[in-house]
């Protein structure tokens, strides 16, 4: 699982729903919860079926959908079999 921190700035206090947009076929995202409010500051999300899916860079862009838009940030999935490395999550701002 992929944990993160939600920082709120300005004030901004609007709930909002996550997702995850660019997802190679058969690979489906679980979040830990559906919505988050205002009181809610971490989460976390779990990625299944990464093991059909051959090692590469995945670009991926993590979205918050609000009530009249939606905002992406691009992050890296960097997905390695077992003999080079463990998966790594990096964000680019």
């Amino acid at each position: 699982s992929f944990d993160f921190t939600i920082e709120r700035k300005n004030g901004f206090t609007q709930s909002f729903i996550p997702q995850i947009e660019g997802l190679p076929s058969g690979v489906q995202v679980q979040f830990s919860k559906s919505s988050y409010s205002a009181s809610d500051n971490s989460g976390y999300f779990i990625l299944r079926g990464l093991s059909g899916v051959s090692p590469s860079d995945l670009s991926l862009f993590f979205g918050v959908q609000l009530a009249n838009k939606t905002e992406t940030f691009l992050f890296v999935l960097k997905q390695r079999n077992q003999n080079i490395d463990p998966t790594v999550l990096s964000r680019f701002e």
